[in-house]
């Protein structure tokens, strides 16, 4: 790969340079006439094939219906979980057990964090120490429809986070098999930084828009944002 960041960055990056490439147009074409009639488009239809390989309707609908499922998956096992701290709390004595014992709040943050191996691990550990403990549990409330659905969370979040896997794995070898158009786009993209350094060399503020790192801090800071205003957090990075 010629660019030394993630490929995941390449369109968002590319998003930004085209900001700053657009609104200094006039000061690129008067540098050299290359950037007249027609190079933006050309900018844009290497962008699109980009985003058409990376993006493709078909797998991006596939990805975003499992991260949806999987999202709900962990809002039902954080009720689980209450439901568990609560009746190991009325067992009282007799239940040797506390919140600690049993991982509740490592586990509600990872469930926060989506990070599924994490969760599916913690539920096994929880049904292992519980199991002693039924005769006591279960006249509380700790049923054995309870006790099932959190076997289901363990199955099915475990088995959600395989396809997802699977799901990258599918996006990157489209990746892979048209690595072409990747480079193709960052070497388009790479002129347009190149240049734009070169006009803005004196201007300590307008080079940042055309120098790659300092892109690359903007994207972060984009996303850390987002991720304040929501109150989300990234899925992709531990399912």
């Amino acid at each position: 790969m010629p660019f030394s960041f993630e490929i995941e960055k390449l369109l968002p990056l590319e998003v930004l340079v085209r900001q700053s490439y657009v609104n200094d147009k006039e000061k690129f074409i008067v540098f050299s006439p290359k950037y007249k009639d027609g190079h933006l488009e050309e900018l844009d239809k290497r962008a699109k094939l980009v985003d058409d390989c990376i993006n493709p309707k078909s797998l991006t609908v596939r990805m975003k219906n499992n991260t949806g499922s999987q999202v709900k998956l962990f809002d039902r096992t954080l009720a689980f979980l209450d439901k568990v701290e609560r009746y190991v709390e009325m067992a009282e004595t007799n239940v040797p057990l506390t919140k600690k014992d049993l991982g509740i709040t490592p586990l509600r943050e990872e469930c926060h964090s989506h990070n599924a191996a994490f969760v599916t691990e913690g539920l096994k550990t929880i049904k292992k120490l519980l199991a002693p403990h039924l005769a006591i549990l279960e006249p509380l409330g700790y049923t054995k429809e309870i006790q099932a659905e959190g076997e289901s969370l363990t199955t099915t979040i475990g088995s959600n986070k395989i396809e997802y896997n699977k799901l990258l794995n599918e996006r990157m070898k489209l990746v892979v098999d048209n690595i072409d158009l990747f480079e193709s786009l960052w070497d388009f993209l790479n002129d347009i930084l190149k240049t734009g350094k070169t006009i803005y060399k004196k201007d300590p503020v307008k080079i940042k828009e055309y120098t790659q790192s300092e892109i690359l801090k903007r994207l972060e800071h984009i996303v850390s944002d987002d991720n304040d205003e929501t109150g989300g957090t990234t899925t992709d990075t531990k399912k």
